[in-house]
Parts: structure tokens; C-alpha cells; sequence
């Protein structure tokens, strides 16, 4: 008798799902650990990040700080004047001052997270294809951010595709992280040509200081967070710096540790790759040394909810849930969930905001 095929094991959907949450990615550009930042390092960094004018886009300086509305304390000025003509178009996000704060400690942090942030560089060089666009040219990114919860059952569990659990997400607000949505090219009228040229006025001059314009682009991301609501947006100017643009050149592969025959799966270097280095980094991150695990708001557990729904068209309304349904085509870990998903808006599916302005 031939010998018979050892049997495996058929894994539940709770048992891949954990598998998964375990893959580390690698990159041979990331930092080594010798060399990446402490808590204490991304805490300093965002100290060290620069405010601006909410009006008239001015750097605050060491010496002159500004000063916070009184009212939501999360908009700051350069001086009483600004604070004046700026008001009819603050005081209509002026309420929703928890969501920009929250917004704004998002975005600071990872920011200040250089590996991470050069990954996101990276992702938004290959998905404009700066290597190749006019080196003068400034551009903008929309990039949304959502907070999941650090647990993949958790996250399956709000969207009906695991039973609910006794133990967890019996509190109000279940532990969760920072997740990028994507990087997504800036609606018509977000920003005007001479906002986006306020804006990185000091970043253009801290370039051109050390290298071209072709060696180091400059433009703004667009931070949003959760229901894409772009007035309490924040806006953060950056350069590409040259090592950045050289790893778009060199196209490496990020790797992944994979239970398969080779024991090692290859990603592509793209935009989608260079996201989900991001966010598995950030999910693996146990002991919060990047600083990026929150707490999840009702909003937050509604979006996760509401991204196993079926939608026959894009609106902006279910934007959040549509940018989910899109990143579980193209990251790893939710690949358990495919089979089970409801979603027609995979990575191909071109996503063109029309609505978002302020």
C-alpha cells in the first residue's frame, strides 16, 4: 500500500484569524532595532512638532507661542487678529473639538514615528508616482485614519463574522489602534493652490537648504479620521527626503513569515504593501512603544460595524466603511474573512472623493 498523506488539521476561523494576527513583515530599509525610536524619542519628536496659524498658516516659534480658542483649545493662533477674521469658518467645527484633538494627537504621533512615517512617504511616492512627476510640482494626499480594535476576533466579532464574546467588547469602549485607510489623491477644492503653497513655504525652504527639488519632493497630507468630515482636518506639510525617493527606485519586496512550503511570502513594493507594513506593525506592537493604541468611541465601533454591509454604490456617507472593505483585499491578515465578506471594492476599485470640501 502506498503510504498515506499526513492529514491536516482544518483550522477554525478563530484559529487562522490568530495565526495571522502573529506575521510580522519585514523591509530590507527598515530600521533595525538597534536604531528604532523609544516611546520616549516619538514623544520628544512630537514636542518638537511645530504649530501653525490656524488663519495664516504662520510656524510657531520657541519664542513666541501660540495661543489656544478657549473654547475647543485644539485650534491655535499667532494673534488675536487671526483668531478674529478666522472665526466664522472655526466656530463651525469649533464643537467638535474632541474629534480634532483626537485627530490631531493621531496624526503628531505617527508623524513622529520616522520608520513608520517613512513607509507612509513611501506609499504616497509610488501611489503618485513622484519618480517620475515634475519635481517642481507640489503635491497633496488625502490620507484617512481609523481606529480598529487591536484584536482581529474583535474586529470580526463587530462585524457578525464570529460570534459575540462574553469577555470582550463588553465595555464601552474596547481596546483599539491606529490603522491608514489608504492614501487617496486630494479632492477638487480641499485645498487651493495658495493654501498648499502656505503651507509648505517652510518646508520648501528646509529642502531646498540640502537637496533639489527633484531629490526631495515637498506637499501636504490631508489627515482625516473616521467619517471623513474634512473640516476638522489636519494638514501636515512634508518632504520625501532622498532615501525615501532611492527605496521607490529599488522596488525591495517587504517579506512575511508564512506557514507555506517556501516559509516566506513576497509583497510587491506598492502603495498597499507599504500601508500594511504600516498597520501590522502597528497591530504587533503589544507593549504601545509607538504610542498609537486608543481607545475605540462609539463612532469608531460603527464604522467596523457597518463595514459588512453590502454597498451597490460609493457615496461619500459610507466612505470609512467602503476604504475597510478595500484593505481587506489587500492585507494578509483578513484574508480568513474574504470568503465570508460582503464587499464589490477591492484595491482595483478606483475611489474618487468629489464631496469633501471646506
Amino acid at each position: 500500500m502506498p503510504p498515506q498523506k499526513p492529514k491536516h488539521k482544518v483550522l477554525s476561523l478563530e484559529e487562522e484569524l490568530q495565526i495571522a494576527s502573529t506575521l510580522a513583515m519585514t523591509h530590507p530599509s527598515e530600521r533595525p532595532l538597534n536604531q528604532q525610536q523609544s516611546s520616549r524619542d516619538i514623544k520628544k519628536k512630537m514636542k518638537e512638532a511645530c504649530r501653525l496659524c490656524e488663519y495664516c498658516r504662520q510656524r510657531e516659534s520657541k519664542d513666541e507661542p501660540f495661543k489656544a480658542c478657549a473654547k475647543c483649545q485644539s485650534s491655535f493662533y499667532c494673534s488675536k487678529e487671526c483668531q478674529r477674521v478666522d472665526w466664522p469658518e472655526h466656530k463651525t467645527i469649533c464643537a467638535q473639538s474632541q474629534r480634532h484633538k483626537r485627530l490631531e494627537k493621531l496624526a503628531t504621533t505617527l508623524t513622529a514615528n520616522v520608520n513608520l512615517f517613512d513607509y507612509l512617504k513611501l506609499a504616497i511616492v509610488l501611489n503618485l508616482d513622484l519618480l517620475n512627476s515634475s519635481p517642481t510640482e507640489l503635491f497633496t494626499v488625502l490620507v484617512p485614519l481609523v481606529v480598529e480594535p487591536e484584536d482581529i476576533l474583535d474586529f470580526a466579532r463587530l462585524r457578525g463574522q464570529l460570534p459575540p464574546s462574553t469577555t470582550t467588547l463588553s465595555t464601552e469602549k474596547p481596546a483599539g489602534m491606529l490603522q491608514v485607510g489608504g492614501i487617496l489623491p486630494s479632492p477638487p477644492g480641499l485645498l487651493s493652490e495658495e493654501s498648499v503653497l502656505e503651507l509648505t513655504s517652510n518646508a520648501r525652504a528646509e529642502r531646498d537648504a540640502s537637496w533639489s527639488a527633484e531629490e526631495a519632493p515637498v506637499g501636504v497630507i490631508v489627515f482625516v479620521l473616521g467619517n471623513m468630515d474634512t473640516r476638522s482636518s489636519i494638514d501636515a506639510p512634508v518632504i520625501i527626503p532622498p532615501h525615501v525617493m532611492k527605496m521607490a527606485k529599488k522596488a525591495q519586496p517587504f517579506k512575511q513569515n508564512v506557514p507555506t512550503a517556501s516559509g516566506c511570502l513576497l509583497h510587491p513594493m506598492d502603495q498597499y504593501s507599504c500601508i500594511e507594513y504600516i498597520n501590522t506593525s502597528i497591530r504587533l506592537d503589544k507593549e504601545n512603544q509607538f504610542l498609537l493604541r486608543r481607545e475605540m468611541t462609539p463612532s469608531d465601533v460603527q464604522i467596523i460595524r457597518t463595514s459588512a454591509t453590502k454597498f451597490d454604490r460609493f457615496l461619500d456617507v459610507n466612505f470609512p466603511c467602503i476604504l475597510i472593505q478595500r484593505r481587506m483585499q489587500t492585507e494578509f491578515i483578513y484574508r480568513p474573512l474574504l470568503d465570508k465578506s460582503t464587499s464589490d471594492f477591492g484595491p482595483s476599485t478606483e475611489i474618487h472623493v468629489c464631496n469633501l470640501t471646506r
